[in-house]
Formats: structure tokens, C-alpha cells, sequence
């Protein structure tokens, strides 16, 4: 494993367990093992490195493997569904993930660089939800006249509040209710 991958595994463990304040550079160097210059030739700051972990952290969907190849209103149902509780489970089945997402919610609103990583993966999110709704409309799973941004922004805020709910360790079946919405979008 190269250096700069022990780096931000360090720091995702480190925000796990004392949050991102409390993951100093010293604190990573011991982690790894290193000197703090060995850090600096990596990343020029401890940000640069939580910034950098959060590229990793926000999920990717990848339209054209995914779904350009359903050509059937079930099967493309089915699979917005699984693209839900894929993301979902992803949050729900790691306890040191929901802690690292919790600590970026709280980071975004003290660092502008974490609230531009946020929004760069939002519209990436977004962008990605339309092209999938957009081949939903192609294949005739939704009519002409569905309003796909108004889709989008719905399976989008649905996507972010799970991601909340789980941090926040709240009771609530979010694949239920994901799967909910989009047999709303069906009707």
C-alpha cells in the first residue's frame, strides 16, 4: 500500500474515533509510522488530506455500466431500487463510515474547501440521477412529460437525508423508504 493511501486511511480511522479536530498530523504520523515532512511531501495540510478522503467518501454512479443497458421498465425499476439500497447499505454497514460522514457535515459549515468537495459531489450525484432518469424516459419507463429534475432532486434529497439518518444512528428503514419513492415515481 503506497504512502499517500496509509495517509488517508489514517486520517478516515483518526475521524472516526476523535473526530477531525482531534486528527492531528502528529497523531497520522504515528498511525503510519512516518515523519511529519513525510506527510508534507504528500498533502500541504491536514485539510488538504481530510478534503482528499473526501472524494472516496461520496458515492459514484456510473450510468452508462449501470443502466444503459435496460431496456425494460421493470428491470429499470428494479434497478433504480438497488442503486438505493446499494448506497444505503453502504452507509448503514459501516460504523466508522457514518462517523466520518457525520464529522463532514459538521466540517462543511467551519471549511470552504469541505462544503466545495460536498458540492462537487452533489452535482456529480445529480448529474448521474438525470442521465438515469433521462434513459428511464428513452425506454418509455417514465412518459415524455415526467418531470426528471423534479425526480432528480427528490431521489437526490432522499439519498442525503439516509445519509443523515444513518449518521445520526436514527431509527428509520431507509431502503423502505427509498424503494417507496420510486414506486411513486411508477405510478
Amino acid at each position: 500500500m503506497s504512502t499517500r493511501k496509509k495517509i488517508l486511511d489514517a486520517m478516515y480511522d483518526l475521524v472516526a474515533e476523535v473526530g477531525y479536530d482531534k486528527a492531528s498530523i502528529g497523531k497520522i504520523c504515528d498511525f503510519v509510522g512516518i515523519s511529519k515532512p513525510s506527510v508534507y511531501y504528500y498533502f500541504p495540510s491536514k485539510e488538504e488530506i481530510f478534503t482528499t478522503l473526501l472524494d472516496s467518501m461520496f458515492p459514484t454512479i456510473d450510468y452508462q455500466r449501470d443502466y444503459s443497458l435496460i431496456v425494460d421498465r421493470d428491470g429499470f425499476k428494479a434497478a433504480l431500487i438497488e442503486l438505493g439500497n446499494s448506497v444505503i447499505g453502504g452507509y448503514r454497514s459501516d460504523e466508522k463510515r457514518r462517523r466520518v460522514l457525520a464529522e463532514v457535515s459538521v466540517q462543511a459549515n467551519r471549511i470552504p474547501a469541505v462544503q466545495e468537495r460536498q458540492a462537487t459531489a452533489t452535482k456529480r450525484t445529480m448529474d448521474a440521477l438525470k442521465d438515469i432518469l433521462l434513459h428511464g424516459v428513452e425506454i418509455g419507463a417514465f412518459s415524455d412529460s415526467a418531470d426528471v429534475m423534479l425526480y432528480v432532486q427528490i431521489l437526490y434529497t432522499v439519498l442525503e437525508g439516509a445519509s443523515n439518518t444513518v449518521a445520526q444512528g436514527e431509527d428509520i428503514d431507509e431502503k423502505a423508504v427509498w424503494a417507496g419513492i420510486v414506486e411513486l415515481m411508477f405510478k
